[in-house]
């Protein structure tokens, strides 16, 4: 009985000894996984501030764009090539989220679920812009020369529902990067407000 009591008496610190190693193991790696969450939050939001930054900047083009075959709309001398000529060409934002396609293959189980929502609206509506680009460069590849107003109505579409995307990714990108209000001058003149 003695030698029983002995035992465990010499195992009890030991076993408390697992513990406290587990514990700090288990603590060590919550901090380590809290740490890389930030460092990736962090770079998310530089990519995500470059592609707000480029929607600013490309949303006004796609809506002048939309004044232009609005004004040449009935001029059967302008073509849907000329139409982007005037326009100074077709200028696309570059949306970058190689970070977030890093966490989605390697960590995305430390991901809130609300930045995961939101992440998640930022891919599908990119994926959704480019198909919306490929459908624009399509139809102008096959009717460059066309200069109907029932082509110029069609571009005018597409680029409608090209510009409801971009506006939409904007106000994802604002919320990821908690601006509360945005004031551009496009805005003022296209009369939209946010």
């Amino acid at each position: 009985m003695k030698t029983l009591t002995k035992l465990v008496l010499d195992t009890i610190p030991v076993i408390f000894g697992v513990l406290i190693a587990l514990f700090i193991g288990d603590w060590k790696k919550d901090q380590d996984d809290q740490r890389y969450m930030d460092r990736m939050i962090e770079s998310m939001k530089e990519e995500a501030q470059v592609n707000f930054d480029d929607f600013d900047k490309i949303i006004p083009l796609h809506l002048r764009m939309i004044d232009t075959i609005d004004f040449y709309l009935e001029d059967p001398n302008i073509s849907v090539l000329d139409l982007f000529v005037k326009n100074n060409g077709f200028k696309l934002p570059s949306v970058s989220n190689s970070t977030w396609t890093a966490v989605i293959n390697n960590r995305i189980e430390l991901v809130d679920i609300e930045t995961l929502k939101i992440l998640n609206g930022m891919d599908g509506l990119t994926e959704l812009t480019s198909s919306k680009v490929k459908t624009i460069t399509d139809f102008t590849y096959q009717n460059m020369n066309a200069s109907s107003q029932e082509s110029k109505e069609t571009l005018k579409i597409h680029f409608l529902n090209l510009v409801e995307s971009e506006i939409q990714l904007l106000l994802d990108h604002m919320s990821f990067l908690g601006i509360e209000e945005l004031e551009s001058t496009w805005m003022e003149d296209y009369e939209i407000d946010l």
